[in-house]
């Protein structure tokens, strides 16, 4: 699957399977249902659940397959890297809140 688009939402169901070519630096969530993710050389399968993702940190071959009907967004490379540069001032800013003492 080629996928220039920057995000793809995909509908699969059971056993349906996708095959994404260079996904180098793409993000994979699973929105709904659970899917399977096989990355070339990389031997550590993943299973993903509702709301669990994975960013594809390697070159090469990445297979999806559905364990039951499922919603799964890919979001490529250079939309990955602008949510999470948007993402990064509020996590500074809720950093301290996190880690500041309780007050008393």
């Amino acid at each position: 699957m080629i996928i220039e688009t920057g995000l793809s939402r995909l509908e699969l169901r059971r056993g349906d399977t996708v095959r994404l070519d260079d996904a180098h630096g793409a993000t994979v969530s699973c929105a709904a249902g659970s899917i399977w993710v096989t990355r070339d050389n990389d031997p550590a399968d993943l299973i993903l659940g509702a709301g669990d993702k994975v960013r594809i940190d390697g070159p090469g071959l990445v297979v999806i397959q559905a364990f039951e009907a499922s919603r799964v967004a890919v979001a490529s490379n250079a939309l990955s890297l602008a949510r999470d540069a948007r993402r990064a001032p509020v996590r500074a800013r809720l950093e301290p809140a996190r880690t500041a003492p309780m007050p008393a």
